[in-house]
């Protein structure tokens, strides 16, 4: 490769850079989409994120011709930044007056974010002759592969159901996650997440989703991350059990499996099916049986309805009054 200076352009009639294909080398091209039978179910292919590079490759100006082998990797700047994505090489791939095509370059679920990219190419002539040639410079990607990503919008595809995730560009689905939504929000630092299948964030920032259908709707470092776990927004909110729901307020906490903390400020119901409309700095701990008697008197939680906590103890208890009694 000693000597030699290489550099790719955009072949007459191909888009320069990266073009996203469907299986069709011609854009214009309709495909009339396939029609179920009434009653029978389909199964559509994902579109994934693999596209194809086209260009033509000169030789200190002459056009190359035979086997040549690529490298493609992708970064986030023109001269140096962070490869994005995985290494891409392509071998024996063939050369006729210049012209070539990659097909089926894939960098991953999360490259294309709406943020700018470059595509650093590597060459090889005659394939397998020795060591690549960078070109330079780094080509800056067309708009095309970007139809994937709106400018603050983007997918993951999958097998089962895609995740959306809207906002700030380092907003994260974990690894696996399927059907998960960000809707918006994040920022540098601090970032919206989800890291349990079909959870939801809508908004805010540093909110998490951290379990199998958990949600935020906003607000600032809350998390949901149990099963089903749910914040309705506010601050520094903790939902930590199945179940679990804290409507808003501040440095609230709902521990309990299937434990509600309405809103305020500093209240902790860490009992199953525990109840704190508000106020502040409110604690329920465990479960307590009331007399329909003593409804609102309770050491322990007054906000619960006493005939029917009575009721339940009494049958739970095999009408054990004194024990009722004890415990309200």
């Amino acid at each position: 490769m000693k000597g030699r200076t290489y550099k790719t352009m955009a072949a007459p009639g191909v888009v320069a850079g990266l073009t996203l294909t469907l299986g069709l080398n011609n854009s214009r091209a309709q495909v009339e989409p396939p029609v179920a039978p009434q009653g029978s179910a389909v199964a559509l292919a994902d579109v994934g994120t693999a596209f194809t590079y086209q260009g033509r490759l000169t030789n200190s100006g002459v056009p190359a011709n035979g086997a040549c082998d690529f490298e493609f990797k992708l970064y986030d700047d023109a001269n140096a930044g962070t490869q994005v994505g995985s290494t891409q090489t392509k071998t024996n791939v063939g050369v006729s007056a210049g012209y070539f095509t990659i097909g089926n370059l894939d960098f991953g679920a999360d490259a294309f974010n709406g943020q700018a990219r470059w595509l650093a190419i590597g060459v090889r002539c005659p394939a397998g002759s020795g060591s690549y040639t960078a070109l330079s410079p780094r080509q800056a990607l067309t708009p095309t592969p970007h139809a994937l990503a709106l400018p603050g919008l983007w997918t993951q595809q999958n097998a089962t159901s895609p995740n959306l995730i809207g906002g700030y560009h380092g907003n994260q689905v974990t690894g696996g996650v399927v059907g998960a939504t960000i809707g918006g929000g994040g920022a540098n630092g601090n970032i919206n997440r989800v890291t349990g299948n079909y959870g939801t964030v809508s908004g805010g920032r540093n909110n998490t989703a951290g379990n199998s259908f958990a949600s935020v709707g906003g607000g600032e470092e809350n998390s949901a991350g149990s099963l089903a776990a749910t914040i309705g927004g506010g601050f520094i909110n903790t939902a930590s059990n199945d179940y679990a729901t804290v409507g808003g307020g501040r440095e609230n906490v709902a521990s309990g499996n299937g434990s509600t903390v309405g809103g305020g400020g500093s209240n902790t119901a860490s009992s199953s099916s525990a109840t704190i409309g508000g106020g502040f700095q409110n604690t329920a701990s465990r479960p307590i049986c009331h007399h329909p008697r003593r409804v609102g008197r309770s050491r322990h939680a007054p906000w619960r309805d006493g005939l029917r906590v009575w009721q339940l103890c009494r049958r739970r208890r095999r009408a054990n009054v004194r024990l009722c009694l004890a415990r309200c």
